[in-house]
């Protein structure tokens, strides 16, 4: 819910008072949303930031989940982003088990 609020309301909210395309928006708030989800864990367990590259599969996610909101409003989105993090949270589990 909250990386709803932050990557797709507010920018939303703040699209209504500007004069921008859809889009405009959107990209560039995606592009940030897929990079903080850009992180590997590394020999010692802490989490590290892959500065180099943007996850393909998070943007086309956020810009999907973008799409849901200026169309179909922030439940929508919610609830898409949500069941998505669900499938991956099982699919780690369902890993663990098998090792």
């Amino acid at each position: 819910v909250f990386e709803e609020l932050v990557y797709r309301l507010l920018p939303n909210l703040f699209l209504s008072t500007e004069k921008k395309s859809m889009w405009e928006v959107g990209i560039p708030v995606n592009l940030i949303f897929a990079y903080m989800h850009n992180f590997e864990i590394n020999e010692d367990g802490n989490k590290k930031f892959d500065v180099e590259n943007i996850p393909l599969p998070q943007f086309i996610a956020g810009c999907f989940y973008w799409y849901l909101i200026r169309h179909k409003g922030l439940s929508h989105s919610i609830l898409a982003h949500s069941s998505a993090n669900l499938v991956a949270i099982v699919l780690m589990l369902l890993e663990k088990d098998n090792k």
